[in-house]
């Protein structure tokens, strides 16, 4: 899977690039990863442990450091939503059942 693609915006992992409509978003590094993983499993909570894995191969020391990435996310995406699961994780999308 090359590109992950959520209401107009479009992920694409080989070039490491964020296309919101015709504009590109400056999301890299560790927002990148961190997007990719929650638009690969849209509509579901992916928990901490899940990302932290995912993105830093680890678990130990993420949290605060998540936390901060995901902000930067939601600021430079704008109106795109993910949500916070409270002591659990996030989810990116509408919510499935």
């Amino acid at each position: 899977m090359a590109t992950v693609e959520y209401k107009g915006v479009v992920l694409d992992k080989e070039r490491r690039t964020v296309m919101r409509g015709k504009r590109q978003v400056n999301i890299v590094g560790k927002e990148f990863d961190i997007l990719w993983v929650l638009l690969g499993m849209q509509g579901r909570i992916v928990s901490h442990t899940h990302l932290a894995m995912n993105v830093w191969g680890k678990v130990r020391g993420t949290d605060s450091t998540m936390r901060v990435h995901v902000g930067r996310i939601r600021r430079k995406m704008g109106k795109f939503s993910i949500t916070t699961v409270n002591s659990y994780g996030y989810a990116a999308g509408e919510m499935r059942p």
